[in-house]
């Protein structure tokens, strides 16, 4: 039989896709780590893949892989994916998915606790201040505060950024 040709149409279209997310935004998303890590013509692959940031092989090599890890922790339309270690690569260890005012910075230093990811002050004006407010004793509350102060200070150290020397 003959026919108008819109099932050709209809099944071409759908042929060479495995999950029917192509234009989608974490299509898109995936696309963009990919593109800025390993293709030096992106206007940003300097900020990566020039620093030697990739893309772990599971998710380089496919896109379902990056999809199940995203959706089993946490994404939605209104978080942007953030490597919560910037001196390391895309990876399900270093990965998560957080609100765009937290991803305002590379330089930001954020706290991880379970899955709730935060900059130094949203996190300590979100949980800190509030539980070391029901510290009773203030020696207690202040040493409290002194420590984590110090450990994020030790920790923006820890990972210091080169500098290129003037000659170079």
């Amino acid at each position: 039989t003959k026919s108008c040709g819109c099932l050709e149409k209809e099944v071409k279209a759908t042929m060479h896709l495995k999950h029917g997310m192509a234009k989608s935004r974490i299509w898109n998303i995936w696309t963009g780590m990919r593109d800025r890590c390993s293709r030096p013509n992106n206007k940003n692959y300097q900020r990566y893949g020039g620093r030697g940031i990739c893309v772990c092989p599971e998710w380089d090599s496919d896109f379902q892989n990056f999809y199940d890890w995203s959706m089993e922790n946490g994404y939605s339309d209104d978080l942007t994916i953030d490597r919560i270690d910037n001196d390391f690569g895309y990876s399900p260890s270093n990965c998560a998915w957080i609100p765009q005012t937290v991803n305002n910075s590379s330089n930001n230093l954020r706290v991880k606790l379970w899955y709730i990811i935060r900059c130094v002050p949203q996190f300590e004006a979100d949980y800190l201040l509030p539980l070391i407010a029901k510290v009773e004793n203030e020696t207690d509350r202040n040493f409290l505060m002194k420590e984590f102060r110090s450990a994020q200070k030790s920790k923006s150290r820890r990972h210091p950024k080169v500098q290129k020397s003037p000659d170079a």
